[in-house]
């Protein structure tokens, strides 16, 4: 038996979230002891230069990127009061204020910078957020263009291409994962998005070339060729399904034998025997798994799954 489309889906993208996981494609973050080390650097340059305005910025930068708003929000108050030729301070105060909920503060800022500052790729990237949430979706569109202009990231392209597509222009969004692969080259990140996009909009044929892509350039075939059974049983082709799934486990089980075992492949396992409707095996499995996988979010899909 063949698990159910929107089921399929949910676990299909839960998964790619865990893979910008396992593959490091998600951002770096500095560990606490890094972020301690940094500041004392700058604190004690401080002691000399106590308004050294750049050094404040700095500061300012590194408490917003370790989510340590307040203090954020107080040195690019600091620096814009003493200093308002530093308009570099609006972009990150503007950041703060969106990251705070001030949607207002935060697109007055913005608004302020990219009127007197430096075309700054961050400026348009974060007020483009910003008229997202107050329902600008024209005005987003725009913005997370004009940042893929100044510098291009997936994050730019997949964003306006979702907003496209939620505004019913299909052709348009297409166009804007066309336009990120064609200056990215083929970007991993974004052709995980493409695949999800593609697979939403149920054009199965075009996810399913993507996954090909990424298949052969993979190392281990198992997740690709596990993504592959997923979307072919989502387009209704459940004998060619049923077959990639068995094709999961024989590779997988092969891992297990030559004792070549993580948890990743453990979970494979699990998602191919429940797409095979093996649920009782798949419940044994996933029961046995280290606790480790619970921070991932195709967890919680599969516990819901195997206790069927």
């Amino acid at each position: 038996m063949i698990r159910h489309k929107l089921k399929t889906y949910k676990i299909i993208f839960s998964f790619i979230s865990l893979l910008f996981v396992i593959i490091g494609l998600q951002d770096s973050v500095h560990s606490h002891e890094d972020y301690d080390e940094h500041l004392k650097g700058i604190n004690e340059k401080l002691k000399n230069s106590p308004n050294n305005y750049n050094l404040l910025l700095k500061r300012g930068r590194i408490h917003l990127k370790n989510k340590d708003l307040d203090k954020a929000l107080f040195d690019l108050n600091y620096v814009f009061e003493q200093a308002p030729e530093k308009l570099e301070s609006l972009i990150y105060r503007g950041l703060v204020y969106h990251k705070l909920g001030d949607h207002q503060l935060a697109l007055d800022d913005l608004n302020n910078y990219v009127s007197h500052g430096k075309p700054h790729f961050l400026a348009f990237e974060t007020r483009a957020a910003i008229k997202r949430s107050l329902g600008d979706i024209e005005g987003a569109i725009h913005d997370y263009s004009l940042a893929a202009t100044l510098r291009p990231k997936p994050y730019h392209f997949t964003q306006r291409a979702q907003l496209l597509y939620q505004s019913g222009l299909l052709n348009e969004a297409i166009a804007s994962y066309e336009e990120g692969l064609y200056i990215l080259g083929d970007s991993v990140p974004l052709i995980l998005e493409l695949i999800e996009f593609q697979t939403e909009a149920e054009l199965y044929v075009d996810a399913l070339h993507w996954v090909g892509v990424i298949k052969k350039r993979a190392v281990r075939q198992e997740e690709w060729i596990l993504k592959e059974a997923e979307i072919l049983s989502l387009a209704g082709h459940l004998t060619e399904a049923q077959e990639a799934y068995i094709e999961v486990l024989n590779h997988v089980d092969e891992r297990i034998i030559q004792g070549r075992v993580t948890q990743l492949i453990f979970l494979q396992k699990v998602r191919a025997l429940v797409g095979l409707g093996r649920f009782g095996e798949a419940r044994e499995i996933f029961e046995s798994l280290d606790p480790s996988v619970q921070q991932f979010a195709v967890y919680e899909q599969l516990k819901k799954e195997v206790n069927r």
